[in-house]
């Protein structure tokens, strides 16, 4: 059998010998799931495929130290060199066989990464490969085996589940609990009224401006709320005393044909100016 491979039982042929735990084949079959017996095993302890402890679990510590990298779920600790103090943590689970290695907790997986491709004129030759691994942020949102916890959804567990929220100190996904769900009706309803309000008034200073008997009945309406003390109406009164300012202009076509705009295009437009004698003049008249 080919390096870190066994048989059981004997190998008759080397297509018999497939990984030990621990160790991955990288060599990959066609739908690049699993991989090819009869090939040199690599180790999923290799110094490119761990990384140094996460904060708070220590090697040794907290974290014990093994050989292998053959636990699914508990984390281990692996030394680079043997008898030195040079531990790392493994980020991959390798059952050994044809199985392709899997993600522990705190990490995700995205698959096979090619290494070399093979050499055309070369018949045994092939293409290898070796997974690639990434830190989940948080380290909690991720389970083993690509999985995400309670709370977390998506490639490598980055976002939240609906009817969660994102905690801005540590990122965690949390539960909202009935005050924010609260929260949040009250700002859509906010939401909502502001926006029919605005409608409503635009529409009411659009029909005012363009409907003299429609403004004289609301500012009719207004007077009476503001002499029954309404608060709205009171309002509404400071924009009667303004309106009450306004100027009715009264001049005929003729008086309009030194006016340029007028003559070209027949539009009096909005054009007019107010003297220092309070005169106001539209279109120079």
């Amino acid at each position: 059998c080919p390096d870190n491979t066994n048989s059981v039982p004997p190998a008759a042929n080397r297509e018999s010998c497939t990984c030990l735990p621990g160790y991955y084949a990288p060599v990959l079959d066609d739908l690049r799931l699993n991989g090819l017996p009869g090939i040199p095993c690599r180790k999923c302890h290799a110094d490119d495929l761990m990384i140094e402890a996460v904060r708070g679990e220590p090697c040794d510590m907290v974290v014990p130290v093994g050989s292998l990298c053959d636990a699914q779920r508990a984390h281990i600790c692996v030394p680079l060199t043997l008898g030195l103090n040079d531990n790392r943590l493994c980020q991959l689970f390798c059952p050994g066989g044809t199985v392709w290695p899997f993600a522990k907790p705190y990490f995700w997986e995205l698959g096979p990464r090619l290494l070399s491709s093979r050499d055309s004129d070369d018949p045994d030759d092939e293409d290898t490969f070796r997974p690639t691994i990434v830190k989940c942020e948080p380290l909690v949102a991720c389970g083993p085996r690509n999985r995400c916890n309670s709370g977390y959804e998506g490639e490598a567990c980055t976002r939240c589940e609906p009817n969660h929220y994102r905690d801005k100190m540590d990122h965690l996904c949390l539960p909202c609990d009935e005050m924010q769900m609260y929260g949040l009706l009250v700002m859509v309803a906010v939401g909502v009224l502001l926006v029919l309000g605005s409608f409503l008034f635009s529409l009411v200073y659009l029909k005012i401006l363009a409907d003299p008997v429609f403004k004289a009945w609301f500012l009719s309406a207004s007077r009476k709320l503001c002499l029954a003390g309404c608060c709205f109406g009171c309002g509404v009164c400071l924009v009667h005393t303004i309106a009450r300012r306004r100027k009715r202009l009264t001049f005929q076509t003729k008086d309009l044909n030194t006016y340029w705009q007028w003559v070209r295009r027949n539009d009096l437009g909005i054009v007019f100016r107010v003297d220092e004698r309070l005169v106001v003049h539209v279109a120079g008249v």
